[in-house]
């Protein structure tokens, strides 16, 4: 099994009905991860959360519970962790 770890950002903007699911980007470590989270929020897009997911992508067989890396500005009671 050739285990790997990934690091995304998933962006949250602000909607009539609230706030929602944004873009959704992938950074190449833990570090970008978090800057491309802190550097995100521009107005419309108002709050970001860095993380890191384990596991293997040619079997799909990833970790339950993904690393929470960093949470930024304002996000949903859904989005909690």
């Amino acid at each position: 099994m050739a285990r790997t770890t990934i690091f995304q950002v998933q962006s949250y903007v602000k909607t009539i009905h609230g706030i929602a699911l944004g873009e959704a980007r992938a950074a190449s470590s833990k570090q970008a991860a978090i800057r491309c989270a802190q550097n995100m929020l521009d107005g419309r897009i108002v709050g970001a959360v860095a993380f890191a997911k384990s596991g293997d992508p040619s079997t799909g067989d990833w970790d339950e519970e993904p690393e929470f890396l960093g949470t930024f500005g304002e996000l949903p009671e859904w989005a909690s962790h």
